[in-house]
């Protein structure tokens, strides 16, 4: 009894410490792939300057900003206009954050004069002020735009809304083609009477799966220069449905296998 007692127990105590090593482990996974996740988040609401100077830190500057200094800026070429002064004739105030990225014409706020006070509506190029000075509306306008400031940025300066339809298409085109020609092909690999030939086309396309882009980006980027499909969305589609299509083969021939001739 003595020895079955101290085995059970062996046993029990072996069974926690792989629970405390599969908890850890998955724990530790989970954070790896969470963290950054969550880094790259709250790194979105910093500014340069902020972000360079405190990396992990949580965000500051860009959500402090009711005592930010403006300085009021010229119309100039790298000031980019949301507007076209050629329809809206409006006369605007033009100002630059002086505290975040100052001097580089990435926060720049355009004020519409008749909304403003006499004293802020008369003011020159050189001339500064502070965001507490302005109207409420204004003050609350300045204010948000501030926090979203990089979101906004990247949408309207580096054009992430296009870029997103873009995803979109490449995405889901690739997808319907890397299925639809999967199931086609892995139909004829598991289901028709040509096994050893299933064979050799399954170990070729099983060994197209082995390559890595890298080891083909240049004859490939010849083939797609030579064919003039760089910097086209079909150049771009038929390359990923080309690199997803063999591990498609591959799983869904499996599958197939496993249905029933009948069906």
């Amino acid at each position: 009894m003595g020895s079955l007692s101290a085995a059970a127990s062996r046993g029990a105590a072996g069974r926690v410490l792989g629970r405390v090593v599969s908890y850890t482990v998955f724990t530790s996974w989970a954070l790896i792939t969470v963290l950054p996740l969550v880094w790259m988040l709250y790194s979105s609401f910093k500014s340069n300057d902020e972000l360079i100077r405190n990396p992990f830190l949580l965000p500051h500057d860009l959500f402090d900003n009711r005592d930010d200094e403006y300085l009021v800026i010229p119309p100039a070429l790298n000031v980019i206009l949301p507007y076209d002064p050629e329809v809206d004739k409006r006369e605007r105030l033009i100002i630059e954050s002086a505290t975040i990225s100052p001097g580089r014409r990435l926060m720049v706020q355009f004020l519409l004069k008749e909304k403003l006070p006499a004293q802020l509506r008369d003011l020159k190029p050189g001339d500064r002020l502070r965001l507490w000075q302005l109207p409420p509306p204004l003050r609350l306008k300045v204010s948000l735009g501030t926090v979203w400031f990089n979101y906004a940025a990247a949408i309207t300066r580096g054009t992430l809304g296009l870029k997103f339809i873009n995803s979109l298409v490449y995405t889901a085109v690739s997808t319907f083609l890397i299925s639809f020609l999967g199931l086609m092909i892995s139909f004829a690999l598991s289901k028709l009477p040509f096994r050893r030939l299933s064979l050799f086309i399954l170990g070729l396309i099983g060994l197209g799966y082995l390559l890595s882009i890298q080891s083909v980006i240049i004859p490939l980027f010849l083939m797609l220069t030579a064919a003039k499909l760089t910097d086209t969305r079909l150049g771009i589609i038929l390359v990923y449905t080309a690199f997803g299509l063999p591990l498609a083969v591959l799983l869904m021939t499996q599958f197939m296998r496993g249905l029933p001739d009948s069906l």
